[in-house]
């Protein structure tokens, strides 16, 4: 409201100064009708869970809202409020872990954690100020280890290759710490218990800052399905302080059935063409 902004404006300004040293704000009116405060503090900004995990990564379509106040990237941006688990049905999270999520919600808890996952390490990339989901530890924990203050994240999150495909996985390593001492990041992937490829970078990371890196590796030859690993490390000091372990399948990228269809009878709708390219690669009709 026009009458009570210019009190929440005056308000902030007392509190700061009293305490100069850093930004107040309020939780979730944004920065206010025209965006005049120092922070956008703010609540529940997800969308459906077909947008994740890209929109974690861009808030493109958070940063478009406009529900009264405006957001944007000018300025920190604090979700006082964010992912309200149990605002939904133990249901909705069968699109991340299953349909034995109809059956409640421990049943839910996988994909609870996985989309808490997916917040909390896009969040961080993009360089959200701060966030609180708006859970406890009944509902999932899968997400905690996307919380440490030195880590390595990896933005893609698909984790099942063909035989012989190049991977290539783009890393971030965050130092939120107070101190400036060299990361040792290091990462190997493993087939079947087997090691296929490995590799280590130091990074010499500021307090309070990130720098992205990349990796390749080549997934070898399979007769069929095998289950592999990702290990992602951290080490400050001589001492490892965060370790991700990542599962991942490769597959025989032509071992898969080849349906004897006419062209109509198998109909796709693929917005980004990898179907349809698969598709075309192993002779099956489609239209």
């Amino acid at each position: 409201l026009p009458q009570e902004e210019p009190e929440i404006q005056k308000s902030i300004e007392m509190v700061m100064a009293l305490d100069p040293t850093r930004p107040a704000m309020t939780d979730g009116g944004d920065a206010g009708l025209h965006a005049q405060l120092p922070i956008y503090g703010n609540h529940y900004n997800e969308f459906s869970m077909r947008e994740y995990p890209d929109e974690a990564y861009t808030m493109a379509k958070a940063l478009k809202r406009r529900d009264p106040w405006p957001i944007g990237d000018d300025k920190p941006l604090f979700l006082g409020e964010s992912f309200f688990a149990s605002g939904n049905t133990p249901s909705t999270f069968s699109t991340l872990s299953g349909e034995s999520a109809f059956l409640g919600w421990p049943e839910a808890r996988k994909g609870v954690g996985l989309f808490a996952k997916m917040l909390a390490e896009g969040y961080r990339w993009h360089g959200v100020a701060g966030f609180q989901f708006w859970f406890g530890p009944d509902r999932a924990d899968l997400h905690w280890n996307s919380f440490q203050p030195v880590c390595v994240l990896c933005r893609e999150w698909n984790n099942t290759f063909g035989a012989g495909q190049k991977v290539t996985r783009t890393l971030k390593v965050f130092n939120d710490t107070h101190y400036d001492d060299p990361v040792e990041m290091t990462w190997n992937f493993t087939i079947g218990g087997k090691p296929i490829d490995e590799g280590k970078q130091t990074f010499n990371l500021k307090p309070g800052t990130a720098e992205e890196t990349s990796i390749e590796f080549t997934a070898p030859p399979v007769k069929e399905r095998t289950p592999g690993e990702l290990t992602l490390t951290c080490r400050c000091v001589g001492k490892e302080v965060f370790r991700e372990v990542k599962s991942c399948w490769v597959i025989n990228p032509d071992g898969g059935a080849k349906p004897a269809l006419v062209k109509d009878e198998l109909v796709i709708f693929d917005p980004k063409g990898v179907v349809k390219d698969r598709l075309t690669k192993r002779g099956v009709a489609f239209t």
